[in-house]
């Protein structure tokens, strides 16, 4: 009704536009998607390794869940078994195959640490030896010494 009444007529006097009134038959209101999880370096290229591009899907979600950003922080942290069973009804030769890269990826890893010029992890405690005279005892009548250089 509304529409038969108003279609096609000004606004008002001094405006030219005119109304275009539209049937609206239906709304529907989608969830959102969630956006896709982030690409894990080196995950696209193992799978196909493997012939298990089918399960790039599940394992980036793995990883996404897990927080592992790509293969090399995966060996790192000793989760290959785990990222294997999880993506579930994998067969025997398939599961060994995976788990057989990835641990030739775990050796890579460690050569690559160990080659020199390679970064070292720094000292988890500072490697003792020098001490500090004159803060318990020690000769002199109270006055301190520097600290030996270590």
């Amino acid at each position: 009704r509304f529409r038969r009444l108003f279609q096609g007529r000004r606004f008002n006097s001094l405006e030219p536009e005119v109304l275009l009134a539209v049937h609206v038959a239906e709304i529907e209101f989608a969830k959102p998607q969630p956006p896709p999880p982030p690409d894990v370096r080196g995950l696209a290229e193992l799978l196909q390794s493997c012939k298990l591009q089918d399960k790039l899907a599940p394992a980036l979600r793995w990883c996404a869940k897990k927080g592992v950003e790509s293969v090399e922080q995966l060996v790192e942290v000793e989760m290959e078994a785990a990222f294997a069973r999880s993506l579930g009804g994998l067969k025997e030769a398939k599961s060994k195959l995976l788990l057989k890269r990835l641990e030739a990826r775990r050796a890579a890893v460690l050569s690559a640490r160990q080659r020199p010029g390679a970064p070292k992890a720094p000292p988890s405690q500072p490697q003792g030896g020098a001490r500090e005279r004159g803060k318990r005892g020690g000769r002199g009548g109270g006055a301190s010494e520097p600290p030996l250089p270590g």
